[in-house]
């Protein structure tokens, strides 16, 4: 796998399949279409926000089995939970609702509805 982390924050952003094509420039962020991938879309992604001098591309990565985006860090060799993930509840009337520091949270903390 590929991942694209933060330069700051070293926040797992984006993660691709290995087949996929990326490329981090210092304009932005061109992601080639591809036939299938596991996490992100499969059409192509341009990115205008994430650049070389900000964004880190690191490739043959094993993956967290749970991975999402910006719930873990990445510095090129170790995974870490990040204490600040957040996930949101996107069912009405919880919208504005989030679950902090739960990995395992299947269930909004204010509705009881599915995540």
């Amino acid at each position: 796998m590929k991942t694209i982390t933060d330069n700051t924050t070293k926040l797992s952003l984006f993660l691709y399949n290995d087949d996929r094509t990326v490329t981090i420039g210092s304009n932005g962020t061109v992601v080639a279409a591809t036939a299938s991938d596991k996490h992100e879309s499969i059409g192509e992604n341009i990115l205008p926000d994430v650049k070389s001098s900000t964004h880190t591309l690191h490739t043959d990565v094993t993956e967290p089995a749970n991975w999402q985006g910006t719930k873990y860090t990445f510095d090129g060799t170790t995974w870490a939970l990040n204490p600040n993930f957040k996930i949101v509840c996107e069912k009405d009337p919880c919208i504005q609702s989030v679950v902090l520091n739960n990995y395992d949270a299947t269930k909004c903390s204010e509705c009881g509805e599915d995540l």
